[in-house]
């Protein structure tokens, strides 16, 4: 079968967190300076002062891709691994950047947190992706696409049982919430990490036991079955918000 591939551009919108990084500051609840209390002392002896102190973080620096290119075999459907384990899937249809180059670094002297608030996809002088979240859509409707940008230690997404022949390829692959669709929104956030819901830590405690906590390698995951030409072209844009608070705080 005649290879077919589609290139395609990530372009990644930045997006600072505004309503992270106020809550961070709050004290009291809004971490203006102030005095809260004051007592007339009206005789010698001792009196104590409550002082509440918050810290800021105003200076950020953190290095995300901007503009990535990536392949899609489309002719290539999930394999199982040798030895009949047909629920793990590899990542077959990609080829990508190596995520020693395609990574985000924290740099700064605070941990943050990045994750995904929006996603659009874009035709790009061939058709428009139609990201979605079941492999059955793939299978069965023209441009329909998983599609996935995860920290390269998550788990791969994992295939349903199928044996190459008289099922030749899964029903499903990977959780619906794996994959990224365009109800991703601040409200319905994006996790590229599951554990630490895209914490990095801060560049100068990325040492010892903890060396490379301030980077998160990236790994592009993509499906596609049915109705492109070899050479379209298509964008997907993912907004990467950060932020100085935990989201799930």
């Amino acid at each position: 079968m005649r290879k077919t591939k589609k290139m395609a551009a990530l372009a990644l919108t930045i997006a600072m967190a505004a309503g992270g990084m106020t809550s961070a500051y709050a004290a009291g609840a809004t971490g203006e300076t102030s005095v809260e209390a004051s007592k007339d002392v009206k005789s010698a002896g001792d009196t104590s002062m409550l002082l509440t102190g918050t810290i800021k973080v105003t200076t950020l620096s953190v290095t995300i891709p901007t503009t990535v290119s990536f392949n899609v075999d489309m002719t290539k459907i999930p394999d199982s691994e040798a030895g009949g384990d047909a629920t793990k899937t590899v990542n077959v249809q990609v080829e990508q950047p190596d995520d020693t180059i395609y990574k985000i670094t924290n740099n700064s002297a605070s941990s943050v947190w990045v994750y995904v608030t929006g996603v659009t996809p874009e035709a790009n002088g061939g058709s428009l992706p139609v990201l979605t979240n079941t492999y059955a859509d793939v299978k069965t409707k023209d441009n329909n696409m998983l599609f996935a940008i995860k920290d390269s230690a998550e788990n791969s997404p994992k295939a349903g049982a199928y044996d190459g022949t008289t099922k030749p390829e899964p029903d499903e692959i990977g959780a619906p919430g794996y994959w990224m669709t365009t109800a991703i929104s601040s409200t319905d956030k994006y996790y590229l990490n599951s554990t630490t819901k895209g914490e990095l830590i801060a560049k100068d405690l990325a040492v010892d036991a903890k060396a490379g906590k301030n980077e998160m390698p990236l790994t592009i995951y993509a499906f596609t079955r049915k109705g492109w030409r070899a050479g379209d072209k298509f964008n997907v844009t993912p907004v990467f918000t950060v932020s100085v608070t935990d989201p799930t705080a």
